[in-house]
């Protein structure tokens, strides 16, 4: 199912670089549940410059803090802040097509100078943090998919054509993407693509302490209306399990299958791994790559 994916239309990635776990949380709940694109949150500078150089994921867009502390800084590369990191990462050849600052510093000078000069004016965009509702136009997640769909519009021709049979017109629906929700949703419609997204958090609570996951766990992501009512589900891709999550909204989907997964893995890890045979034994050589138990 991964392998055949891969080789369909499938929506962007936007990477999170966060070390406030609330932010964090709140960024990822806004992008899965106000905006068709996928997210992957990383709390750590180190993990996400990893996760650039491994080129294991198809990032379209990074959004980063610029204060980062201490513990979660990457000594390896010499990266002390998300100004740093956002230096570095433009200078990598398969960069994100833009960069996004979404922080309370999101106004310094220095900031923007040094970021403005490794990315060009029309490639990094500046937000201050303040208490932004999911939907708000205005925010960075909206502005993301915005810009997204807006390019979309202006370089598939098979997406012009559908939009054109939709009966609206392809430059008036570029403009009219900030303002009309119903535009927006016709351009995510038309574009077909497979909503792709990752879990490679945990909450913080004391029923996952004993758990960590080892790599981002790549999930498919469903809507669908029945009878009115809107039912989103979540699927893991990267382990094999027939269990999925299911919300009224797409974070709570996550958040279902996340417990699904950890509920999975420790049934697995009570038992004796020399009985597992076929399709268990995938599955928990699956799970061993993705998760492990914390020591101690």
């Amino acid at each position: 199912m991964q392998t055949v994916l891969r080789q369909m239309n499938r929506s962007p990635i936007a990477l999170v670089v966060d070390d406030d776990w609330a932010e964090l949380r709140h960024l990822e709940r806004a992008f899965l549940n106000s905006t068709a694109i996928g997210v992957l949150c990383v709390d750590h500078l180190q993990a996400a410059a990893d996760m650039i150089e491994t080129r294991n994921y198809e990032i379209a867009a990074v959004i980063a803090d610029l204060r980062i502390d201490p513990p979660k800084r990457d000594k390896k590369r010499n990266l002390g802040s998300g100004i740093d990191f956002l230096e570095w990462l433009s200078a990598q050849e398969n960069k994100p097509n833009a960069a996004y600052v979404h922080s309370v510093d999101g106004n310094d000078s220095n900031s923007v100078t040094r970021a403005t000069a490794a990315w060009g004016n029309s490639r990094i965009r500046f937000f201050q943090k303040t208490q932004m509702k999911d939907a708000d136009p205005n925010s960075p997640w909206a502005c993301i998919e915005r810009d997204y769909l807006t390019a979309a519009l202006r370089q598939n021709t098979e997406l012009q054509r559908r939009i054109e049979q939709s009966g609206c017109n392809v430059v008036d629906a570029a403009v009219r993407l900030a303002d009309d929700s119903s535009i927006a949703d016709q351009v995510r419609i038309s574009l077909d693509a497979h909503r792709i997204s990752y879990i490679n958090t945990l909450p913080k609570l004391r029923e996952y302490e004993d758990i960590t996951i080892k790599r981002p766990i790549e999930v498919l992501c469903r809507t669908e209306r029945i009878a009115g009512a809107c039912k989103c589900t979540a699927r893991s891709i990267s382990i094999g399990i027939l269990s999925q999550g299911e919300g009224e909204n797409m974070f709570e989907a996550l958040e279902d299958l996340r417990g699904a997964l950890i509920d999975e893995y420790r049934e697995f890890n009570q038992q004796d791994p020399k009985a597992f045979v076929g399709y268990a034994l995938h599955v928990w050589s699956q799970m061993k790559e993705y998760l492990v138990t914390n020591k101690g």
